[in-house]
């Protein structure tokens, strides 16, 4: 199993107003990410803290753990912040970064595989944009579509994968990094 779609819905419109009020609080720049989790005791930008990686894959050091996201930005509006903790709660897992990320048009993210699964809510998208389960040793690929659907989908993003949008309008995922989950195959 790469994706799964999970029977939990949310009120996509409510996300969307949501998100429309954080960007009138931050905005997409630098690294087209804004988190909504972040580490006590910071003394980074709360809604940037959480982008990136947690392992320079190069030298394996480690930047930090998933379990350092255990506070939620003051400033996420109450729909999508509950959302996420009912959520949470339904699948058995503590939140750790989360995360809604931008992929604009002509842009992508490389061969990559994650130290745990994540659970993605697409806000917008687009018919070619798409997440792809590949190989560090074949040339192939198998390319999927996820719709804002309203659904959460769950995907194991421990296998090597990479996303890529060709269309004309931006991808926008809400992506959960969970703590105390089974590794679900």
């Amino acid at each position: 199993m790469f994706i799964k779609k999970l029977d939990f819905t949310v009120d996509l419109a409510q996300v969307n107003l949501d998100l429309d009020e954080i960007l009138t609080k931050t905005s997409w720049e630098p690294g087209n990410q804004i988190g909504l989790t972040h580490r006590k005791n910071t003394d980074r930008d709360l809604w940037k803290d959480s982008m990136g990686g947690s392992m320079n894959r190069v030298t394996k050091e480690r930047y930090f753990s998933e379990e350092d996201f255990s506070e939620f930005n003051s400033a996420v509006p109450s729909y999508t912040r509950s959302m996420v903790e009912k959520f949470a709660k339904s699948q058995n897992f503590i939140p750790g970064r989360v995360r809604f990320m931008q992929l604009i048009p002509n842009t992508g993210l490389s061969l990559h595989d994650d130290e745990t699964v994540r659970y993605h809510l697409v806000i917008s998208t687009n018919p070619a944009a798409y997440v792809a389960k590949g190989s560090f040793t074949v040339s192939t690929a198998i390319c999927y579509h996820i719709p804002a659907d309203s659904h959460f989908y769950l995907m194991d993003t421990r296998q090597p994968h990479f996303v890529y949008n060709a269309g004309m309008t931006d991808r926008v995922h809400l992506v959960i990094c969970p703590i105390n989950i089974e590794n679900k195959e």
